[in-house]
């Protein structure tokens, strides 16, 4: 198989891995541990804000102390890398009008400038939960496997971590090489879950 269908057959395969039981005692390379971050950071957002952050954690007291945070998930003390990602509230305050240049600098201060602060971290969190995806499936693309962890207490998670005030926690990302997996569960059809013109009616795939 080749072309666009050869890159998609391979995605089906990585998703179809079933996330990982277990992780195995070993370190997940930094080169590859870049690229799958440097995939995650490049997550497609409106105007281009960008406001997922990623806080990478590896040592083993930091992560003893996140596992608690996420209600002693077992995943949390055997992945050799977390990756905390976050949503920034205010992207459109980061100094980089002259690259977007003056249109977009423009309509980026039109529609931001009015948000408050839940409007905003509803924004940050949109965005922190794309680049998460990314990132799992990048994970699964460089052989490693991947697993999203949301159940959190997110209030000692940020003091133990000194994440501001102004950043949403989305989720953590555990990362490592697989000891086990779980069956892959198969997904809902098309025809359950896909709609076409109005919510309800049925999608043709052929129209």
């Amino acid at each position: 198989m080749t072309g666009p269908l050869a890159s998609l057959h391979a995605l089906d395969e990585w998703l179809r891995r079933g996330i990982p039981r277990g992780f195995a005692d070993r370190p997940v390379a930094p080169d590859v541990l870049r690229q799958v971050l440097s995939l995650a950071a490049m997550a497609p957002s409106e105007f281009d804000l960008r406001p997922a952050r990623f806080l990478v954690v590896r040592e083993a007291g930091t992560r003893r102390a996140i596992r608690s945070a996420a209600y002693r998930h077992p995943l949390v003390a055997e992945a050799p890398v977390l990756v905390v990602v976050l949503g920034y509230l205010n992207p459109d305050l980061d100094g980089r009008d002259a690259p977007r240049g003056p249109e977009l600098a423009g309509r980026i201060r039109t529609a931001m400038t009015p948000l408050g602060r839940a409007e905003r971290a509803e924004r940050a969190g949109r965005g922190g939960a794309v680049a998460a995806g990314i990132l799992l499936v990048a994970a699964e693309a460089a052989g490693l496997a991947a697993a999203y962890i949301d159940n959190l207490d997110r209030a000692p998670l940020r003091l133990a971590l000194g994440i501001p005030d102004d950043h949403v926690v989305c989720g953590i990302v555990a990362i490592g090489h697989p000891a086990a997996r779980a069956d892959f569960a198969d997904p809902p059809g098309l025809d359950d879950v896909c709609f076409e013109e109005h919510f309800g009616q049925p999608w043709d795939p052929g129209a």
